[in-house]
């Protein structure tokens, strides 16, 4: 974990970086001729012109529309490696339904790093991932959170009540600063954007545990 933390925060510093580099130069937001439409509009523009995010087309960002699981793969991966080039974690093997996918790499990464988990199992026992299902705001918060050192085991990430850690560890660590929907809804691309931006002024944590009475939720 102190490795990836150690990535985490460098790669944040670079984009944070190259981000005040690009504001104000022709890029792809000022295509986008659904602006209005778009709430987080700071967010949405950085994220587009570094590349972390497109638009569903070369003239739409589509804000209301859903982020599919692997669009957000892309997104992490991109902040915690300064990069989309995610071919060394092509070929892993780790879902049944990933494999060819355009976003293999980064789901592969994510998945080994603790950030995204599987949706269940194929027919023969095999994990799948579901790249192009949708993510509530709660699972995209439990990815981020995971990616800035938060341990899911020790934080009570799992089990029937996982969302009261994540969206109590969200709340205190500002990813849902901005974020206008129910934890519970599939997030928006404009609220994906948002949250991403977030995380990268968001604190990075040593690994906590969740104690009750002197008990630790594990």
């Amino acid at each position: 974990m102190r490795n990836l933390k150690r990535a985490l925060s460098m790669a944040l510093a670079a984009v944070m970086l190259l981000g005040m580099m690009v504001i104000g130069a022709s890029a792809s937001y000022s295509d986008f001729n659904d602006q209005d439409e778009i709430v987080n509009k700071e967010a949405v523009a950085l994220l587009t012109d570094l590349g972390v995010i497109n638009g569903t087309t070369p003239t739409t960002y589509n804000p209301t529309g859903t982020i599919e699981r692997a669009a957000l793969s892309k997104m992490i991966y991109f902040v915690m490696m300064g990069g989309t080039d995610a071919t060394p974690y092509e070929g892993m093997d780790i879902f049944a339904d990933v494999s060819g996918n355009w976003a293999e790499g980064y789901i592969n990464y994510c998945a080994s790093v603790g950030i995204f988990g599987g949706v269940g199992k194929d027919a023969n026992g095999k994990d799948l991932f579901n790249p192009y299902g949708t993510l509530t705001v709660a699972q995209a918060a439990k990815g981020l959170l995971v990616a800035l050192g938060y341990v899911a085991e020790d934080r009570g990430y799992n089990g029937a009540t996982w969302t009261i850690g994540v969206i109590s560890d969200a709340q205190t660590n500002g990813l849902l600063a901005g974020i206008s929907q129910g934890v519970n809804e599939a997030i928006t691309r404009d609220n994906a954007a948002q949250m991403i931006f977030n995380a990268l002024s968001a604190t990075m944590v040593e690994p906590q545990k969740q104690y009750d009475m002197g008990n630790e939720y594990i």
